[in-house]
């Protein structure tokens, strides 16, 4: 929870006089009176790390008394017991600069440190005539690392230094409250060139401070081309900073002094502060003495992460300091709460121009209501489920296992009973068990894993004002809402119950033995309408699904990184979630695809088989119809039989146009037509039914090929129905599979531009890179090996941003569904093809 407090404004004027206000209140002028030499030789002590915690308390009551004299104590009294819940920020506000060096945040009252208690925060003031307004952020606080190491000072070891702000950045990042880039070779140039790409919202310089000999300024030692230190004053870093227009989005610079890698000295980096925030930068945090490396890395953390969510800069750096006492307790033995190894705590000073530290407005940030739906969010999130309200399909997806094995159960006993296999109904039940155990996987798995991973990775961000948590959690609720709409679903669900019904009074119950029929006719007239009914209701989930990732797109900016390591800038679970969708009815489709091809070539297959056994009858195929269709008009159907077979050699007159019977001619084949046809006109009978049937008669073994070509065959029939239903499927899969990644894909698109602009900035660090080593060639091995991994680094890093991705999926799923509907699309032509050429060549053979 964000903390407000009244300012307290105390002023340090020359002449050494204190004055003080509070609301309307004011007290003073009253003396400044202080023993300057013994705060100088004590602060020696403090850089030194020589200091005891008692000469720490004795320094900080010595400032207490000079800064609070009684009529100004009076009023500080007053004030914090009139301030909601005692909270004040002291505003110091010092006219003369040789006051400013001395370490006020170790002010003490006698009985603990003021800069420890959370309802008091101490910030070095600057009053300026028109403050800088807060900045609104919209999505992650961007920070720019710069990392000087002159030649000619001792190495920070870059890299490492890098590499383990990584580290301990990493988790924010994770989280999408960062956003961290490096500029590791600090130079004043390549800073400039980083700084014209803008959007930066923070500048966080890891080097020496100096005090310029010249001119007196203190200044920071960034580097020149050849390497040696390049001075730049606050002066110089303000025009920088104005030229590049990089103070519309900058707030804050923290100045990390590395003073200890040189050994122990004063910090001149509070001068460089107080003058940065004097020409109008709202905020600059630094050191006023060195602290180890790895404690100011979480420092740093610490304030950057309460800054995102919402917290005033003073308070901020108020957890920051409870950070670092945390950290050097735990590395020096728990000492008393107020001795945390001689006041490491009050190194950071924090220099500010904004009356109520409220520098960053996060618009993530929540406030109490908000924070509540954070929590629920996460709630949601750890324990989100696809909703199934139907108790019929919930109870069949929670039952599934047993369901697929009393299916299982069902189709074999089927499967014995019958006097023939039907390799259509067994692979199709295959099929449909199959699309529905994808369908269940992609509800209870795919669909939360997706959410969540887009959620935790940060790559949601609210449109607009909204808040995110809350604006996420409405969307979770409107999702399942649409799942179980109660009237929609019954459009699929009708769909469902017609194709189950058509498939009920369609099966074949002939060939089921009677003691059995009876029973598997009650099974199949229960369970395949429900099974209808089951599978319209997911296949409207799976449409419901469809529009709500198409949603996430609309109500919600997605954040993209072109250099995250799936190609995607981030964004692949959403486009395998998508072809997790279309992987459904391309199981279906490529089902249907395959009996499409074996529809298809079975006939050739056949009457190859029939030119080569029976000439005479594979010459009167197309002729049958016609000639069955007179023999039997002329009353001669009892002079011929099934028994008589193909190679009999009797009973082959049939009628010609002329009376005549032609060669070949079986009464037998018009018989089995005559059954087959019943009640339609055997005239009527198709080419690949007088083939079967001619085949059929035969009394020669077809080889065991010809065979299941001959079965197939008795399914020819559907060949046209499932061409257009394979033409449905493959229509359906792309709209599936497209629809919902349009939305995604515009936005990608449109930040394509800002990722080119980065991509131009990094090529001018590769170009200065290399103008370096073409001038000056590498020092040693060392900093080659550093430039080659820079380069190498900024070169993986220009070919991301320079060709972002456009869509949010992979190689591997443009593979499979392009792949997928390439083998629907080839079976659909084969199917058409092929007997187009086989009608065309009939005539040349018979020639």
């Amino acid at each position: 929870m964000s903390v407000a407090y009244d300012n307290f404004d105390l002023r340090l004027k020359a002449g050494n006089q204190l004055e003080a206000a509070w609301r309307e209140r004011k007290a003073g002028p009253a003396p400044f009176a202080l023993d300057r030499n013994a705060i100088d030789l004590a602060q020696q002590d403090l850089v030194a790390e020589q200091a005891d915690p008692e000469l720490v308390r004795q320094v900080g009551r010595q400032l207490y008394r000079a800064l609070f004299p009684d009529p100004i104590l009076a009023l500080l009294e007053g004030s914090r017991a009139a301030a909601p819940g005692g909270r004040l920020r002291l505003r110091l506000c010092i006219e003369d600069e040789a006051w400013v060096p001395l370490p006020w945040e170790l002010l003490h009252d006698g009985e603990s440190f003021l800069a420890l208690r959370e309802e008091l925060s101490i910030v070095r003031y600057t009053q300026a005539p028109e403050p800088a307004e807060s900045l609104p952020i919209r999505g992650p606080l961007r920070i720019l690392v710069v990392i000087a190491s002159p030649v000619n000072l001792p190495s920070l070891h870059r890299d490492i230094q890098a590499d383990e702000l990584k580290v301990t950045l990493s988790g924010l990042q994770t989280q999408g409250r960062l956003e961290v880039e490096f500029l590791p070779h600090g130079t004043y140039a390549g800073l400039m060139r980083r700084l014209r790409t803008g959007g930066f919202h923070v500048l966080h310089y890891l080097g020496y401070t100096a005090l310029d000999s010249e001119t007196r300024q203190p200044v920071l030692l960034f580097e020149e081309e050849n390497g040696l230190a390049r001075k730049v004053s606050g002066d110089d870093l303000n025009d920088l900073l104005r030229k590049n227009h990089a103070k519309e989005a900058l707030r804050l610079i923290a100045i990390c002094d590395c003073e200890q890698a040189a050994g122990p000295g004063p910090s001149y980096g509070l001068g460089v502060a107080l003058r940065l925030v004097q020409l109008g930068l709202p905020a600059v945090l630094t050191l006023q003495y060195s602290l180890p490396d790895a404690v100011v890395r979480r420092f740093a953390a610490t304030v950057y992460e309460a800054i995102a969510e919402g917290e005033p800069l003073d308070l901020a750096v108020h957890r920051g300091r409870d950070r670092i006492k945390d950290e050097i307790e735990a590395a020096g033995g728990r000492l008393a709460a107020d001795q945390a190894v001689p006041g490491e705590w009050a190194a950071p000073v924090l220099f500010m121009q904004r009356p109520d530290g409220q520098v960053f407005q996060p618009e993530q940030a929540p406030e109490p209501a908000a924070a509540r739906s954070s929590e629920q969010i996460y709630d949601a999130l750890d324990d989100f489920s696809v909703e199934t309200r139907d108790r019929p399909t919930r109870f069949f997806l929670d039952k599934l296992p047993y369901f697929t094995l009393a299916g299982a159960v069902g189709t074999l006993i089927y499967g014995l009973v019958s006097p023939s296999l039907d390799p259509l109904f067994f692979s199709g039940v295959a099929v449909a068990y199959g699309c529905i155990w994808l369908l269940r996987s992609l509800f209870r798995e795919k669909v939360p894993a997706t959410f969540d991973t887009l959620w935790r990775r940060g790559l949601i961000v609210a449109r607009g004002d909204k808040n995110l948590p809350e604006e996420y959690l409405r969307f979770l609720q409107d999702y399942n809402a649409l799942l179980n709409h109660r009237w929609y679903a019954w459009i699929p669900r009708a769909l469902g119950l017609a194709i189950a019904l058509i498939t009920v009074v369609g099966l074949n119950y002939g060939q089921i033995p009677q003691p059995w029929r009876l029973p598997l006719q009650l099974l199949v007239f229960g369970l395949v309408p429900l099974g209808g009914y089951i599978l319209g209701t997911l296949l409207w989930k799976m449409v419901a699904t469809v529009i709500a990732t198409r949603q996430l797109s609309e109500r919600f900016d997605l954040d993209i990184h072109p250099s995250r390591p799936d190609g995607c800038g981030g964004l692949k679970p959403l486009g395998d979630l998508y072809f997790a969708h279309a992987q459904v009815l391309l199981l279906a489709g490529l089902f249907v695809a395959v009996w499409l091809l074996i529809f298809t070539l079975s006939l050739p297959m056949v009457e190859n088989f029939l030119v080569d056994a029976y000439p005479d009858q594979a010459a009167l195929v197309d002729d049958y119809p016609l000639l069955c269709s007179e023999y039997l008009a002329s009353g001669a159907e009892g002079n011929g039989g099934v028994e008589g077979g193909l190679g009999s050699g009797e009973a082959k007159g049939g009628l010609g146009s002329d009376g005549a019977k032609p060669g070949g001619f079986s009464p037998a084949v018009c018989t089995v037509l005559a059954r087959a046809m019943d009640p339609e006109p055997v005239a009527e009978a198709p080419r690949h039914l007088v083939v079967l049937v001619v085949a059929v008669l035969g009394e020669r073994q077809p080889p065991p090929l010809v065979s299941l070509a001959m079965r197939a065959l008795t399914y020819y029939g559907w060949l046209g129905l499932y061409q257009v239903l394979l033409v449905l499927i493959a229509l359906i899969a792309i709209v599936t599979f497209a629809y919902p990644m349009f939305q995604a894909q515009r936005i990608m698109r449109e930040k394509a531009k800002g990722f080119r602009d980065r991509a131009d900035s990094i090529a001018g660090e590769i170009s200065e890179l290399e103008t370096y080593l073409e001038q000056y060639g590498p020092r040693d091995r060392s900093e080659s090996a550093e430039i080659s991994h820079r380069l190498k680094w900024l070169q993986e890093h220009y070919a991301c941003y320079n060709n972002p991705p456009l869509w949010p999926f992979d190689t591997r799923v443009r593979f499979r569904m392009i792949g997928s509907l390439a083998g629907m699309a080839s079976s659909w032509v084969v199917s058409e093809v092929v007997p187009r050429i086989a009608r065309f060549l009939r005539p040349l053979v018979d020639f």
